[in-house]
């Protein structure tokens, strides 16, 4: 199975900007991933999961700012999360503020399906993506039967990944021409050069409603969120590559990613983590040494 994994525990390089503080987080739990086989790719992202042991008494709560895509999970052992507590089988969607917080207590694994953005409701016709934006809903009311058939996959990912392969392969959806011209949206949006919602609109022919209505179908959150949120979780991964003895300067980082002016940048940032990007840092290197970036 082709596929790829992190058996050292070094941050992964796709968590940068999408798990905060990705050291701390290493620290506390085990991070794995795979990709699927070739043939679902065009529809699933990867496959990850996470394992842990903590001594007793202790927790970790592990906050991730990610992309609107949809994650089908199996969850086992001590874990709560912001809205849903306790084990079992989820579809989560994306947060639109503050991210999403998932505590981690005793022994655990998480083992997941990262679906593509905008591919989810293809294998599950029923879902509407909206109705998950900023929830998790129990997932057997869209794969019913999924804790027995996910039952005997392995809590890793690398592992589990031929499984996995088989189950979706055995669901693989057909051709759809609203999730291709959302894929051409994300492709564009990839451009650091388009910023502004009506921009993205023209590069794609479109009005800027069209636009709003695609990501509504198919990802359930606005196309302005996405911009927005793709550029704060790269300022999240230049902070996170930041050596101890660098001193970034947030202006500066505001303008190499497309912010008109500093007080723009620190409020999208408030907005999609919760804090600003100082404080952010500050929490990020108490596990690194080093001095303080300045403002």
């Amino acid at each position: 199975m082709p596929g790829s994994s992190d058996r050292t525990n070094a941050t992964a390089p796709h968590l940068l900007g999408h798990v905060l503080r990705p050291d701390e987080f290493a620290h506390h739990a085990s991070y794995d991933h795979a990709l699927p086989a070739p043939e679902l790719r065009h529809w699933v992202d990867r496959y990850w999961s996470v394992q842990w042991q903590l001594p007793p008494g202790t927790g970790f709560t592990a906050t991730t700012i990610d992309d609107p895509s949809l994650h089908l999970s199996r969850e086992r052992g001590s874990i709560s999360r912001c809205d849903q507590p306790g084990a079992g089988h989820w579809l989560t969607g994306p947060r639109p503020r503050d991210g999403f917080e998932a505590t981690l207590s005793g022994t655990g694994a998480v083992l997941a399906v990262k679906f593509a953005i905008g591919a989810a409701p293809l294998f599950a016709p029923t879902l509407q993506p909206d109705q998950l934006c900023g929830a998790t809903a129990p997932a057997d009311a869209h794969f019913p039967g999924l804790a027995q058939e996910w039952a005997d996959i392995p809590d890793g990912a690398t592992n589990a990944a031929p499984q996995l392969d088989a189950w979706l392969s055995a669901r693989t959806p057909g051709p759809d021409v609203g999730y291709e011209r959302l894929r051409a949206v994300l492709q564009a949006m990839t451009d650091q050069q388009i910023t502004r919602l009506p921009q993205l609109a023209e590069a794609q022919g479109c009005t800027v409603r069209t636009l709003q209505r695609q990501f509504r179908r198919y990802a359930g959150v606005s196309p302005k969120w996405m911009l927005i949120r793709a550029r704060v979780t790269e300022a999240i991964a230049a902070l996170d590559r930041s050596e101890p003895h660098q001193e970034p300067v947030m202006a500066d980082l505001a303008h190499q990613l497309g912010w008109s002016d500093q007080t723009h940048f620190i409020r999208d940032f408030r907005a999609v983590t919760g804090q600003t990007p100082y404080a952010y840092l500050v929490a990020a290197r108490k596990h690194k040494s080093g001095p303080h970036p300045k403002v």
